[in-house]
Order: C-alpha cells, then sequence, then structure tokens
C-alpha cells in the first residue's frame, strides 16, 4: 500500500531529526570510532527488523526508525572527523 511506503520514509526522517541536532553532543560524549559503531549497530538492526516486513508491517516502520537514529550519527561523525583531521595546519597547497 503507498501510504505504509510514504509513512515508513516519513518516519526514517523524523527519527533523523530527532537525533540530527544532539547527535554531535553524543559524538562529543563517547568519541567519533564510538558514534559510528553505534551507527551501524542502529542500521544493522533497523534492516533486520525491516526484514520482519512479512510477520507484520509495523516491524517495517519500527526498522525505519531505528536506522532513523543511526543516520545522524554517521553524517555527523563524518563531518566532526574531517574537521578535525583537515586543518589549515596539517593540510599542504601543491
Amino acid at each position: 500500500e503507498p501510504e505504509n511506503v510514504s509513512m515508513s520514509f516519513s518516519i526514517f526522517l523524523l527519527a533523523t531529526l530527532t537525533l540530527a541536532f544532539p547527535s554531535n553532543f553524543i559524538i562529543a560524549k563517547i568519541g567519533i570510532r564510538k558514534a559510528c559503531l553505534a551507527s551501524c549497530f542502529c542500521l544493522s538492526v533497523g534492516t533486520l527488523l525491516r526484514t520482519l516486513l512479512h510477520i507484520d508491517w509495523r516491524f517495517a516502520l519500527l526498522g525505519q526508525f531505528i536506522s532513523g537514529l543511526g543516520a545522524p550519527l554517521a553524517q555527523n561523525g563524518i563531518y566532526l572527523y574531517c574537521e578535525q583531521s583537515f586543518t589549515r595546519k596539517r593540510v599542504t597547497k601543491a
């Protein structure tokens, strides 16, 4: 049903927006490596739950929400890594 697909995508975005701003504080608290591992864990669990769609469609919604929670940790972790690694002192001009 098209409504369920639209709702599952909206839930993913809602979860991503929910954790978008606090994710910077989480990354600062636990570190980039642990944040990326937490992101991989959330994305894996979310994907596993989405595969249980044949049991109940609510698993797809729950999986989308959990996957959405993991996305900002990876996205902001990559940004913070680049911000720390590529400073003016460490980057040379060719």
